[in-house]
């Protein structure tokens, strides 16, 4: 209540998340048709943030990264305060392509096999022996790919990813 106060400056610290008013307001019309009443929108890296990190973790400094199907959310707190929020156009719909495309197998069997044998840590410890078969499906024969050369798939990737998210933040 600044009334009877003096001051020569006003000042305002902000972080500003902008979005397509459009696409949110089809969102929300959408779920309202359906019966459910709609209080708010909220950016999702925000979400995720409150869904996951602790008061502690807030005032410590800590970043949040969402990695979803077609983007990547972002959300970084430093001392209480969120201090950087974005969003990319790259998710794991991305890896997967990559998967499809570095081993030419159909779509659906890079998904598959990026969620049962994949990961971003291209460990040496792997052998170069160790294998995965994906089996034959539809028109496709079936094929055998090296762990190792998945992991560095999937990798390179990820960390294009959180290199893009570092060079924002």
């Amino acid at each position: 209540d600044p009334e009877g106060l003096v001051g020569a400056k006003l000042a305002l610290n902000m972080l500003l998340i902008h979005g397509v008013r459009v696409r949110t307001h089809n969102v929300v019309n959408v779920v309202k048709e359906v019966g459910v009443e709609v209080a708010d929108a909220a950016f999702s890296g925000l979400c995720s943030a409150k869904a996951v990190i602790t008061p502690e973790q807030r005032r410590s400094g800590v970043i949040v990264i969402d990695l979803g199907g077609g983007t990547t959310d972002y959300l970084a707190y430093a001392d209480d305060v969120v201090a950087a929020a974005g969003a990319i156009g790259v998710g794991g719909d991305h890896v997967t392509n990559d998967i499809s495309l570095a081993f030419r197998i159909p779509t659906a069997q890079a998904e598959r096999v990026k969620r049962e044998a994949g990961s971003a840590v291209a460990d040496p410890a792997v052998q170069a022996s160790q294998h995965v078969v994906i089996p034959p499906e539809g028109g496709f024969a079936g094929r055998t790919v090296s762990l190792r050369s998945l992991h560095t798939v999937i990798h390179s990737r990820v960390d294009e990813t959180l290199v893009m998210i570092r060079k924002r933040i």
